[in-house]
């Protein structure tokens, strides 16, 4: 969507508004596209409303296509990574909501020692710590928004409650597909908690599963007034 309404898009419109006096002076008109061309035009870097939508759309950062764009803009994508582990918006981004790519963060292992590492976040991974932060800021605390919030962020995370450990949920780092493969950094920030949405008075215990899930199954029923009893399991 473009800030610039369709209706006041074209020459003519503001053409049309000029007194008839300007629109019949020699030259008017053709210095007056020139400003019209600085509105709107085709080239990107000279054009107010090309430069305008991509401000916007920069803050869109759970489009699919997001992290190709920032990978394409000028002094972004370099270094490490798919999308290059530098990018100006990003570490903007990062700022008003209060996080950083550089950190170091503290988390217990499976062998149950305490490990503190320094991190140095690419974009990709970046991108997804950033849209933890944004969830946790206005998260009302349902199970369907927390759940969204992981797929958005592309992590299978399951969330599982025991009656022998009451308040408390376990979270579990799933691969289900060999192209899932979670980074590194991924996997650290999610044992240190970074990515998990928490309510109070709740204890989360961060588990990643090994070896890779390759399947699962799913309670399945095409009319919603069935009874959980009354489906099928579907693969």
């Amino acid at each position: 969507m473009s800030f610039l309404p369709e209706k006041i898009e074209s020459f003519d419109y503001y053409k049309e508004k000029l007194p008839l006096y300007l629109q019949n002076s020699y030259g008017f008109l053709e210095h007056f596209r020139i400003w019209y061309e600085l509105l709107k035009s085709d080239k990107p870097e000279t054009s107010v409303v090309n430069v305008g939508n991509l401000i916007l759309y920069l803050m869109n950062i759970f489009d699919k296509d997001f992290l190709e764009t920032i990978a394409g803009l000028e002094g972004s994508g370099a270094g490490e990574g798919d999308y290059g582990d530098t990018s100006d918006i990003l570490d903007k981004l990062g700022d008003l909501f209060g996080v950083s790519r550089t950190f170091t963060c503290t988390y217990v292992d499976e062998h149950s020692q305490t490990v503190t590492e320094q991190l140095n976040l690419n974009n990709e991974n970046f991108l997804i710590l950033i849209k933890c932060q944004i969830i946790k800021n206005y998260c009302e605390g349902t199970y369907k928004q927390i759940s969204d919030y992981y797929r958005a962020a592309g992590l299978n995370v399951f969330m599982f409650t025991y009656a022998t450990d009451p308040a408390t949920c376990y979270l579990y780092l799933v691969e289900i597909l060999e192209s899932d493969n979670y980074s590194e950094d991924v996997r650290t920030m999610f044992l240190a908690g970074m990515l998990r949405i928490e309510s109070m008075g709740i204890t989360y215990v961060n588990i990643l599963t090994n070896p890779t899930v390759t399947g699962f199954l799913v309670w399945d029923t095409n009319e919603s007034d069935k009874y959980w009893d009354e489906g099928a399991w579907a693969i």
